[in-house]
């Protein structure tokens, strides 16, 4: 199981910023545990950091089409190259490794 990052936010902040919380979630492993009046009661993880037997059954049945499984490749690379940053603000230079790998 991979080291995760957690932090708690509202449900309005989620509700507010859902994609870019899916993208950190998958690519720095960030978890959220998600409040509302002042209540925890969801938790958002990346996928990998959860090990239940349905999650594997559900995968199996699902069948990606080229492009999404074109993305997810990207994806993968993105955070590969991400780990080696020093700066996680400075997607720039991330941009330029993107376009140098011909991504």
């Amino acid at each position: 199981m991979k080291t995760t990052n957690t932090q708690i936010i509202s449900a309005t902040q989620v509700r507010n910023n859902f994609f870019n919380l899916l993208t950190q979630g998958y690519l720095k492993q960030q978890t959220y545990i998600i409040k509302k009046g002042g209540i925890p009661l969801m938790r958002l993880a990346p996928l990998d950091d959860i090990h239940f037997d349905y999650i594997e059954k559900a995968e199996k049945k699902i069948s990606l089409t080229k492009e999404q499984t074109d993305q997810l490749a990207l994806l993968e690379e993105m955070a590969k190259i991400r780990k080696t940053m020093k700066k996680t603000s400075d997607s720039a230079i991330m941009l330029r490794k993107m376009r140098r790998h011909g991504k």
